[in-house]
């Protein structure tokens, strides 16, 4: 990755402190062509519903480990990819405190002036969930999401992908009971859905919008007290994407 492409996405990445789990897929409408740099800056936002909203928080012991993971909010989203070779690159994107690293392939369904490919890849994630102020303790949350999408690209002018979503991940930290006593905190996520995104722009810069609609399920416990509990996730997604 070029040095101008590095700085670009050191200093976004210093902006990425928020809390909300949100993390979109940013799959465009192809992988990165060989030897050329895809930046890309935005934000993404989590809306949950069911035992996932914020207002449903009322088991006291864990209380704080839901509003650690059930924020909801606006995150700043970074993320840059490099294409290593033919139909094939690899990426990183930030969201929040946490952070994605892609590998994608890509095979083409059809050539021309509207191209159709099928991308496909592998991500494993890492996000450092912290607690709600006032409070002690934070968690690791560590997932592997698989990427496989229908991409279209029209021209170069209109980018526009679809497919499902599918990420398993596990959750492990402290969090404060009612009590205020550090509780160990364990829990299996899995989140199940699709995602649909468009974007459109002239050479290099594109402007995007996407939206992931997931089931959220979580199973664990904090301390002696059991987690089962799940709801309906939205994830909108923006930004601008710069190719270097």
């Amino acid at each position: 990755m070029n040095p101008r492409a590095l700085r670009v996405v050191a200093l976004c990445a210093t902006l990425a402190s928020g809390c909300a789990l949100a993390m979109p897929t940013a799959t465009f409408g192809s992988t990165t062509p060989e030897l050329r740099t895809d930046v890309v800056g935005g934000g993404a936002v989590r809306i949950a519903r069911g035992d996932l909203r914020a207002a449903s928080n009322d088991v006291v012991d864990v209380a704080n480990h839901r509003a650690s993971v059930d924020s909801t909010g606006i995150v700043p989203v970074v993320a840059a990819r490099y294409g290593i070779g033919d139909n094939v690159d690899l990426g990183i994107v930030a969201s929040g405190t946490g952070a994605r690293f892609d590998v994608r392939f890509q095979r083409i369904a059809r050539e021309g002036s509207t191209r159709v490919a099928i991308v496909y890849g592998l991500g494993p994630s890492y996000t450092y969930v912290v607690a709600p102020s006032n409070t002690s303790g934070a968690a690791h949350l560590v997932a592997l999401e698989p990427t496989i999408a229908i991409a279209v690209d029209f021209g170069s002018l209109y980018e526009a992908w679809a497919g499902p979503r599918l990420t398993l991940g596990g959750l492990f930290g402290q969090f404060e009971d009612a009590a205020a006593v550090l509780r160990q905190t364990s829990a299996l996520r899995l989140q199940a859905g699709g995602v649909f995104g468009i974007a459109a722009g002239i050479r290099r810069v594109h402007g995007f919008v996407e939206l992931s609609v997931l089931r959220e399920q979580w199973w664990g416990s904090e301390g002696s007290v059991s987690l089962d509990r799940g709801g309906l996730v939205l994830i909108p997604a923006f930004g601008l994407r710069i190719r270097i």
